[in-house]
């Protein structure tokens, strides 16, 4: 099976294509370009359910990054994965799901559409509060790393960043425009799981924030 081959619209496109060539620098530390509205208990709350969603990608995208990595090394390439996180009402420590999107051989790669609808079916099913997706892909004839995270608060980040493999070792470049950012009105992959989900903002009001504990890993 072939990486996923992801066509993106032409205004996206031009920003991923237009940026710098691969460095041996590493991959450089997650950061995020948002620009969030002081004051207002809404504004204040989605500031801390983002804040919180990052942490968990992050996390997420370091695992990812480490698997793709390895599999690159032997050749190989990792089909696309998610994980979800429900926060359940009294407990501090969420619930994480994580799987594979197993992709058919033959198919020549797939379209955002297969895949927003195949995890748009499961989040129906499971009604996570966060949804964290990366997925290897092929752009222009180069290797990148594609992550997006989604929550039930409103927050819509991706992020984008090559990299090659030379010789004995997989060599990231930094990500492009400066790591996790906000796509503004372009469509992710994960925007079908959330529609019609997201909180309203009485209830985002109301909700407390979630003790900041190292989070147990178990399935749903």
């Amino acid at each position: 099976m072939g990486p996923v081959i992801v066509p993106v619209a032409p205004p996206l496109h031009r920003r991923l294509m237009g940026t710098g060539a691969l460095s041996g620098g590493g991959a450089a530390a997650a950061s995020c370009r948002f620009a969030v509205k002081k004051g207002g208990a809404v504004a204040r709350s989605r500031m801390m359910h983002m804040e919180r969603t990052l942490g968990f990608a992050t996390r997420f995208l370091n695992e990812v990054r480490d698997d793709i990595g390895q599999a690159a090394l032997g050749g190989s390439d990792t089909p696309p994965r998610i994980r979800s996180v429900h926060e359940a009402a009294g407990h501090a420590t969420p619930e994480f799901r994580t799987l594979n999107i197993p992709m058919p051989d033959g198919i020549g790669g797939a379209s955002p559409e297969i895949l927003s609808g195949a995890i748009a079916r499961f989040a129906a099913a499971k009604k996570p509060d966060r949804l964290l997706l990366a997925l290897e892909a092929q752009m222009d004839g180069s290797s990148v790393l594609i992550a997006e995270a989604r929550d039930r608060a409103g927050t819509r980040m991706f992020w984008v960043q090559p990299f090659a493999v030379q010789g004995t070792r997989v060599v990231w470049g930094d990500p492009l425009d400066g790591g996790w950012r906000d796509p503004g009105e372009e469509e992710m992959i994960l925007d079908a799981s959330f529609k019609g989900r997201d909180i309203p903002d009485d209830v985002l009001i109301a909700v407390r924030k979630t003790p900041r504990l190292e989070p147990a890993i178990s399935a749903r």
